[in-house]
């Protein structure tokens, strides 16, 4: 073999090692990308899952209190019922 070859042969197998190292390098990166993202979306979903719940306990709150003031005073509830009526009827009567 002459000495050509043999560089070309060490040339050759210096490039599958340094191949190799790049492939390993993207593999990496790749992983290291899937766990931040792993990571952001499980934080992103316990914060979604922390807002609904604060946003059901506040709709259950407003629920308790209507329905408090309503048995303090029905009448005014029941007035009240029978204005958005008539507001929703005229205001659907012109669109017609």
């Amino acid at each position: 073999m002459t000495q050509t070859d043999n560089a070309s042969t060490i040339a050759h197998a210096n490039h599958g090692n340094t191949g190799d190292k790049v492939t390993h390098r993207i593999r990496e990166a790749a992983t290291s990308a899937q766990d931040t993202l792993h990571g952001a979306a499980d934080a992103l979903r316990e914060s979604a899952s922390t807002a609904v719940e604060k946003g059901a306990d506040h709709a259950q709150a407003v629920q308790t209190e209507f329905d408090s003031a309503v048995r303090r005073n029905p009448t005014l509830a029941i007035a009240g019922a029978v204005g958005v009526g008539v507001l929703l009827g005229m205001a659907l009567n012109r669109r017609a």
